[in-house]
């Protein structure tokens, strides 16, 4: 479970009044899902970068912008002209990857 987020800064990163809390369950399911998210995309334990007891705020960002997303689009369909922002998401998480992680993880075809 997500301990990074606490369920009022999300709330407050999605513009939901905090006295509202229908779904506060599905919210903090959505924090657990973008925090996984994040350790497969840098292919790194999130504990790895936290400190004093916090989590680098970049990865904590990145969870928010992730939650965000999928908060709002909550099915794989839209109906309207949707841009991506350019350096969101993935620049926030790129000097965080585990480049040598990767290198292990990839299939060899050592026959040839």
């Amino acid at each position: 479970m997500n301990t990074f987020l606490d369920l009022d800064v999300i709330k407050r990163h999605l513009n939901i009044n905090f006295d509202y809390h229908d779904e506060d369950e599905y919210l903090l399911m959505l924090a657990d899902v973008a925090f996984r998210a994040i350790e497969n995309h840098i292919d790194d334990s999130l504990e790895k970068f936290v400190y004093d007891g916090q989590l680098d705020p970049p990865l904590v960002h990145a969870a928010l912008l992730l939650i965000g997303t999928y908060y709002q689009n909550r099915e794989s369909v839209t109906f309207g002209t949707a841009m991506p922002i350019p350096h969101a998401y993935e620049y926030l998480l790129t000097p965080y990857i585990n480049y040598e992680s990767r290198v292990l993880h990839r299939k060899c075809d050592c026959t040839a």
